[in-house]
């Protein structure tokens, strides 16, 4: 977390889901709040509004060939 330019380790998180798309199961609706390491707790609070399937293979890398 960056605070008036100073970086700040985050040193504990917890996400609450409140909605799960019905036919999908993914998360649609969630809260995060985090803790840094002087302990201020910074409050988040999100909704997706879209989602898309994007299959990969673990072992694909990228590699430019020119």
């Amino acid at each position: 977390m960056y605070v008036d330019g100073e970086a700040r380790e985050i040193t504990s998180v917890r996400r609450n889901v409140l909605d799960y798309h019905p036919r999908t199961h993914v998360p649609v609706r969630q809260e995060i709040e985090a803790q840094d390491e002087t302990g201020e707790t910074y409050r988040f609070g999100g909704e997706a509004i879209a989602a898309a399937v994007l299959p990969a293979w673990a072992r694909s890398r990228f590699s430019p060939h020119i």
